[in-house]
């Protein structure tokens, strides 16, 4: 049962806080699905966050990038620019940063998933 009890509670807190969490108001963040939370900023409608892939550190790590969904919250403004990992600030709604997918490639890049 230890492994299965394991499972199912992983299973609840992806659920629960997606793959990344990070709470503004409440000061917190939180890496679960093998990414680490380095660095978070709200300056004005301005974020900057840093995240660090924990999987591709491993000795044999996967070879094809996956998505994990990010969830932002405690923001009071509608509009906000989003900045992941120094690359070029994207900008997006309040409503999009509750649930935001983003990609993890093998060689520990995170990328913000845009669609075409």
């Amino acid at each position: 049962w230890c492994e299965i009890g394991g499972l199912a509670a992983a299973a609840h807190v992806l659920n629960r806080l997606g793959g990344v969490s990070i709470n503004f108001e409440g000061d917190i963040a939180v890496g679960v699905d093998g990414v680490s939370v380095e660095n978070y900023e709200l300056t004005g409608t301005k974020i900057s966050i840093s995240l660090r892939s924990l999987i591709a550190e491993l000795p044999v790590p996967f070879d094809e990038p996956f998505a994990i969904e990010m969830r932002l919250s405690g923001l009071s403004e509608e509009n906000y620019d989003l900045e992941l990992n120094n690359a070029e600030a994207v900008s997006y709604s309040k409503n999009e940063l509750n649930s935001l997918p983003i990609f993890i490639y093998p060689d520990g890049r995170i990328l913000l998933k845009q669609s075409n």
